[in-house]
């Protein structure tokens, strides 16, 4: 039997029951197996335990910090600006209009309550991240129970970091709010191929609070968008037999347009009120690529190029030489540089972009080593912000974390070696996708060290890891268990989405998005994983709404 089930899962898998996994491979999965990875095992049962009592408290120290903090105004350079553009209203391209109309209004209504003016915008703040993160829980597992979805929506907002930037005047945490609520829209449309209006509300109201909160988010929100657009087309082409071109087509065309046409107008709107200049360097390509190479790099580039601009760069004061080397010799001095630390240090440049791009992606694990190990001077600076006003409470709920975070690197290897090769599969894709981009703009357009304040979203979908590849490895777990799948496809009522099967014309499993299973599941498999919530009480993962 225990060979069946193995063979089963290798075909599942996309293997062959004539080619049977090696003996060493085997063993090995013997070996987790028996450890760790079946449920009900002695070690899951503890690592069950364990990990509802650590998110238990986890909460509960996220709550009580931040009614402790609820009134505090962490020192922040950029919080005096935003202070001044509430009364001012004048920006340069670095700021947009609407977090200082959002302080304008909690100040006036501040003055009216006859309370902190703090209190009504950190509670707006708050209010959103719930609903951004129960939103973008609920288009991961629409079949879960409300319950799961309130305990696991809880979870990802007493995250440190994103719960401290809730009660700090900066657009951090607005800006990561709407962010979510775009990468659940896209969640919902590529995953559940869900073309729904909430869907369509989702997209819109992400992308243009997004872009009217931060002036690179029309960026990412672009680059997400290309990159969801290129996750479908890929997939309906491995499900092409199953529904006329022109549906697909028509469906990315909406796609595109509900993203991009938001977002250009929004940016549009943000450059209209962008009109003052006092003397700081504006954002540009040469200023970005400036700084990842040749900044990073100045005593190896000095004797490489003409004196003159070999003079700038070592007598220029700063770490950003940049604006220096533009103001006296122009951009094409710059691009002489950015060639000459490309020509000597490319090597060294590549990594450095990647493991400052890996450190941002990390999210929760980066955060969680810069705490027990000290490293990280940004992250240093952020801890130091957080404990301003409640020091010991800061200093337990951030150890605390690091017991949380422990526990979900557990959860994410070993449900990667369950899920086996569709820990690939797109709702595992959707998650990482965000984190990965975000990490990537930010460690490439400046040279300074990777901040986890610019990476909050990875620390909140990485979270959400392990949901999926529980999710979907449950799903492959019931598939590979019903005796009508033996052709790859799945019976079940017709969706809207493009894709109607499983499987591609290889037979190879897929997943299937927009359905509900009409096979009889696994009550008890079910049963153990949805002990700690973590799946739905449905293995099947889609649904074409909530």
């Amino acid at each position: 039997m225990r060979r069946a089930v193995h063979a089963g899962a290798h075909a599942q898998d996309g293997g062959s029951l004539e080619r049977p996994p090696s003996k060493g491979d085997r063993a090995s999965r013997r070996l987790v197996s028996a450890l760790v990875v079946l449920p009900g095992g002695p070690v899951m049962r503890v690592l069950v335990v364990v990990t509802v009592v650590a998110l238990a408290v986890q909460v509960v120290l996220g709550a009580v910090w931040w009614l402790a903090n609820a009134t505090a105004i962490p020192e922040y350079g950029d919080t005096t600006e935003y202070l001044a553009y509430a009364t001012t209203f004048a920006f340069d391209g670095y700021r947009t209009l609407a977090y200082p109309l959002a302080v304008r209004a909690a100040l006036e209504l501040g003055a009216v309550l006859s309370i902190p003016w703090v209190v009504p915008l950190y509670t707006v703040q708050l209010i959103a991240a719930v609903l951004a993160n129960l939103v973008l829980v609920r288009a991961l597992l629409p079949k879960a129970r409300r319950v799961t979805q309130a305990a696991w929506t809880a979870v990802l907002t007493t995250i440190p970091l994103p719960l401290h930037y809730t009660v700090v005047v900066l657009t951090d945490s607005f800006a990561t709010s709407s962010f979510l609520v775009f990468i659940a829209g896209l969640v919902r449309a590529t995953v559940h191929q869900d073309r729904s209006w909430r869907t369509a509300a989702l997209l819109v109201v992400g992308a243009v609070a997004s872009v009217a909160i931060r002036a690179d988010r029309v960026y990412l929100v672009l680059l997400l968008t290309a990159a969801a657009v290129l996750a479908l087309v890929v997939r309906w082409r491995r499900a092409r037999d199953t529904r006329p071109a022109r549906r697909p087509v028509l469906s990315l065309l909406v796609l595109v347009l509900l993203v991009a046409v938001p977002s250009v107008g929004m940016e549009a709107v943000n450059r209209a009120t962008q009109t003052e200049n006092p003397g700081r360097v504006q954002a540009t390509l040469p200023g970005a690529v400036f700084g990842r190479t040749v900044d990073l790099h100045i005593d190896e580039v000095a004797p490489r190029v003409p004196d003159e601009i070999a003079t700038v760069l070592l007598t220029a004061e700063g770490w950003n030489k940049y604006p220096a080397v533009e103001r006296a010799l122009g951009d094409d001095a710059a691009w002489v540089a950015i060639r000459a630390a490309v020509r000597c240090c490319a090597a060294e440049i590549a990594a450095e972009s990647a493991r400052d791009i890996a450190q941002g992606a990390l999210g929760p694990y980066t955060v969680s080593w810069y705490w027990v190990t000290g490293d990280g001077p940004a992250g240093q600076w952020d801890f130091s912000r957080m404990g301003q006003h409640r020091p010991g409470l800061s200093a337990a709920v951030m150890t605390w974390s690091v017991v949380t975070t422990a526990l979900l690197l557990v959860w994410t290897l070993v449900l990667t070696v369950r899920a086996g090769r569709r820990v690939l599969s797109l709702p595992v894709l959707a998650l990482l996708a965000p984190a990965v981009l975000v990490a990537s703009f930010f460690s490439l357009i400046t040279s300074q060290p990777p901040n986890p304040r610019y990476t909050l979203v990875a620390q909140v979908v990485l979270w959400l890891v392990p949901l999926a590849l529980l999710a979907v490895q449950d799903k492959g777990g019931a598939s590979a268990r019903s005796p009508q799948t033996t052709s790859g496809a799945v019976p079940g009522p017709r969706s809207d989405g493009p894709s109607r099967h499983l499987s591609s014309r290889r037979s190879r499993p897929r997943f299937a998005p927009g359905r509900a299973d009409a096979r009889r599941p696994d009550h008890r498999r079910a049963a153990r994983a949805t002990t700690i919530g973590l799946v739905p009480r449905s293995p099947d993962l889609g649904g074409d709404g909530e």
